[in-house]
């Protein structure tokens, strides 16, 4: 008998003996694949193909195992979803910060790819502060999405993770342990660019850098500083512009001897606000002091920026971020992978070269 052909009967398996659910599987432990399988008496192989919409699987037995994996809670929320409709994929995407332009790329990469797909798109916006962060996801799951991508997180990983819960979720831009990431290569795009510098002959080169700790952008800065037997020098600014606007301040203020003569910033946006307090210092770029950005967003090549960069291919990120979701989805229990995309330098004026 084929296994398309055995019922799901929730309580007996393939030799007729009763299937004890929660007591097999242990308290407290979640259910997975081989449990529903079990709950079905049908093979891990034909639970898989139900879960990917792969041909092999009556309509009749689709429903029977879906019916069981809610049954034991198997990931309650996609299987809802599953139930409700069995014919569209909807992913959420979690938008941290709507202000990034980085963000608009990296979301243009996931439409574009969840449209070649078929598949339906949620969007849910929080703020810098946080405030609505839990809020935001409580909307994305109402809306029974099947998976989530998190758009440039600054959260503290644990915190992303317990409020993803059951939905898988992809994290883009930035790594996240225990959760699928999609990212560039920050440490090699740190590195890159202060090498860049360095290879200018800049020697006092100072790093404006993120609040959270460690940052790859930061570390790959540091090791290029350190081989070339030079002390970095690093600011915790974040995101915050006026942050960046003292720090820079604070940094050009120093005796000309002891001033850096290079400031590398750790995205775009914060190497505007750069170029913006040193044109009120009357200082000139690259003359007085070479500005280098991250992100390589659109208006960085503009004649008024013209700002050196590291392009981390936003829209390929986004694209690869729903990828990862689709896999997700047909390997719910494998281990969290990681996607990392080298990034790219680009010289402009406002380095010298």
């Amino acid at each position: 008998m084929s296994g398309d052909a055995v019922g799901c009967s929730g309580h007996q398996g393939p030799d007729g003996a009763a299937i004890r659910r929660t007591e097999e599987r242990g308290v407290g432990r979640q259910p997975t694949m081989e449990d529903v399988a079990r709950e079905c008496g049908v093979s891990r192989a034909l639970v898989s193909i139900v879960f990917r919409r792969a041909p092999g699987a009556s309509e009749r037995t689709r429903a029977r195992v879906l019916e069981a994996a809610e049954r034991i809670g198997y990931r309650h929320n996609l299987i809802a979803a599953r139930l409700a409709s069995m014919s569209t994929r909807t992913f959420g995407v979690f938008i941290f910060d709507m202000r990034n332009a980085l963000t608009a790329d990296v979301f243009d990469g996931i439409q574009a790819e969840a449209d070649s797909r078929g598949i339906g798109l949620v969007t849910g916006v929080s703020d810098p502060s946080g405030e609505r962060d839990e809020r935001t996801m409580r909307e994305l799951h109402a809306a029974r999405v099947d998976a989530v991508l998190l758009i440039s997180a600054a959260m503290p990983g644990d915190r992303l993770r317990e409020m993803s819960g059951s939905v898988p979720a992809v994290s883009l831009t930035r790594r996240v342990d225990g959760l699928d990431s999609v990212v560039g290569d920050d440490r090699a795009g740190g590195r890159m660019l202060t090498e860049h510098l360095l290879s200018l002959g800049h020697e006092r080169i100072a790093m404006l850098g993120p609040t959270w700790s460690p940052s790859d952008r930061v570390l790959g800065h540091e090791g290029a500083m350190r081989a070339a037997g030079l002390a970095p020098e690093v600011v915790a600014t974040g995101y915050d512009a006026d942050a960046v606007a003292r720090a820079t301040r604070e940094l050009l203020g120093r005796p000309a001897g002891e001033r850096p003569t290079a400031i590398m910033a750790h995205n775009d946006i914060a190497a505007y606000t750069v170029l913006d307090v040193v044109d009120s210092l009357g200082l000139a770029v690259p003359g007085d002091v070479a500005v280098t950005g991250y992100d390589n967003l659109r208006t960085s090549a503009g004649r008024r920026m013209d700002l050196t960069s590291a392009d981390q291919h936003a829209h390929e990120l986004g694209r690869r971020g729903v990828e990862a979701a689709c896999a997700r989805l047909e390997d719910p229990d494998g281990e969290p992978t990681t996607s990392v995309l080298a990034p790219d330098l680009v010289v402009r004026g406002s380095s010298g070269a």
